[in-house]
């Protein structure tokens, strides 16, 4: 059965590493996120893929559109994770970490599925990007 948890651990939190990834990090968009990852070497109780959600003040001025937003974000994430997992269980990724982070450049209050298919096709771009050959491509994701 497939682990649909998003335990503490698997956030991305602390400031030394949210600083390495904006920093050294690679993007790929897919409207209305934006993904900005990096990989680094595995240390001892660092789980495979480790994520943050961003929601800029600018766009949306109420703490509850933002949360929201970031809520529909894990949601998704947590939901569909497994698909990234599966392609980062090859050889080419041993020993290593993926860090990233989903920053919303939308304007307006997205549904789930919007939020669920722009997450989707971040994985499949992710994982084309770090040239890793995945197992169950997501269907339909245009």
């Amino acid at each position: 059965m497939t682990d649909l948890s998003f335990p503490k651990k698997e956030k991305l939190c602390g400031q030394v590493a949210v600083e390495k990834l904006f920093a050294d990090g690679k993007a790929t968009i897919k409207y209305p996120l934006r993904l900005i990852y990096t990989t680094s070497e595995r240390k001892a109780d660092v789980p495979l893929c480790r994520l943050m959600v961003s929601v800029s003040k600018r766009r949306f001025k109420h703490a509850v559109d933002r949360n929201r937003v970031k809520r529909l974000v894990r949601e998704a994430y947590r939901l569909n994770k497994h698909v990234l997992l599966s392609a980062l269980q090859c050889k080419e990724f041993e020993g290593l970490t993926l860090s990233m982070a989903y920053v919303f450049i939308g304007d307006k209050l997205p549904t789930y599925q919007t939020i669920e298919k722009s997450v989707l096709v971040t994985f499949a771009k992710l994982t084309e990007a770090l040239g890793l050959a995945t197992d169950s491509e997501p269907q339909n994701i245009g």
